[in-house]
């Protein structure tokens, strides 16, 4: 399934936990988005890795395969499209 959203994050992350309510209170259907635990997962890190190489933070934010940011970046980004800065599918 591909996934509008993807937000990778690890344990004990307090911005990854933000984004993650964040996109749980936000993201409406049919937008979609997928958690990514790095502290669970090594495929999870080696796919971080193969979409952007230099992340050095996290949460990494994936937004219809752009690179969005952290969650400071995501609140916003989520903010202009409330606003109706971006089209129906957000980037």
């Amino acid at each position: 399934m591909s996934h509008n959203l993807i937000i990778f994050g690890k344990e004990s992350c307090s911005y990854c936990d933000k984004a993650v309510d964040l996109a749980k209170d936000q993201i409406q259907h049919p937008l979609t988005w997928i958690y990514r635990s790095t502290s669970e997962s090594t495929d999870a890190i080696l796919e971080l890795y193969e979409r952007k190489n230099d992340v050095k933070t996290l949460p990494a934010i994936f937004w219809n395969e752009k690179y969005v940011g952290g969650y400071t970046e995501f609140a916003q980004a989520v903010e202009d499209m409330a606003l109706g800065n971006y089209g129906d599918g957000g980037f």
